[in-house]
């Protein structure tokens, strides 16, 4: 459909449409796994895309290269064309639009374990949502942030930043983050030996996870609190999570 309402923009010369469907046509191809096809958009976009006042259309522009490059966990290249984002928008004073920049960068430097440089942009992320009153970036912002910290070994402020995390994900109906949450805390709660916490929000994961049709992260959780029972001497019901969890894991080939 991309490809075809793509033709009778050009056959109408109708600049904005062909910037906008070539800027899909490269996300979509993106999420496919289909890379060679994104940067075939990409180029074709990059000898067609014109110059404006405040270089917006080549703000979206290099944010999808970006996008594209941290997808292939090339990290250098997507900090690269995230910091030509961030530096038009900061340019141009457009401060609404740098929450995503700053939040994509951030996982950029968090997957390359440069976490002081993460966290400068998730803190930066953080306050312009706040500024937005953008309670569903803030509830993304601050999940990433709990990653972070407990990446860094600060299980304290990782501990706050999940569990505020989940109350802005319930109070905005964010499933997926308020499931992230749950795991990520019976994760962290494993490495300390927390076995009641363990098992309470890897359950909770579990439930949610069944709920989303999530079967890796639906056994997994089960797996963490079968865990968390034999922990705690209840060797039956241990015995028999995890057989629950091996038939999910086995049934999805995970």
């Amino acid at each position: 459909l991309g490809k075809k309402t793509l033709q009778t923009a050009q056959q109408i010369n109708h600049y904005k449409a062909q910037l906008r469907l070539r800027l899909k046509l490269a996300n979509n191809y993106c999420y496919k796994g289909a890379y060679g096809l994104a940067e075939e958009q990409l180029s074709s976009l990059e000898r067609f895309i014109k110059a404006t006042e405040d270089s917006a259309d080549f703000a979206e522009f290099y944010s999808t290269r970006g996008m594209m490059y941290g997808m292939q966990s090339k990290y250098d290249s997507s900090i690269v064309f995230y910091e030509k984002v961030i530096g038009i928008y900061e340019r141009t004073g457009k401060t609404r639009s740098l929450g995503n920049p700053y939040s994509n960068i951030a996982i950029a430097y968090q997957q390359q374990s440069n976490y002081p440089q993460a966290l400068l942009y998730q803190q930066k992320a953080l306050e312009i949502s706040e500024k937005n009153k953008d309670e569903v970036q803030q509830a993304y912002t601050i999940m990433n942030m709990g990653n972070t910290f407990s990446n860094m070994g600060d299980s304290v402020r990782a501990e706050k930043s999940y569990l505020d995390a989940i109350k802005l994900a319930k109070k905005n109906t964010l499933i997926n983050v308020e499931l992230y949450g749950y795991s990520n805390l019976a994760s962290m709660y494993v490495k300390q030996n927390k076995w009641p916490e363990v098992y309470e929000f890897a359950m909770k994961a579990a439930v949610l996870g069944a709920s989303m049709g999530d079967q890796g992260i639906h056994s997994a959780s089960l797996s963490k609190a079968a865990t968390a029972l034999a922990y705690t001497n209840k060797i039956a019901e241990a015995e028999a999570l995890a057989k629950k969890a091996i038939l999910i894991a086995d049934s999805s080939t995970q």
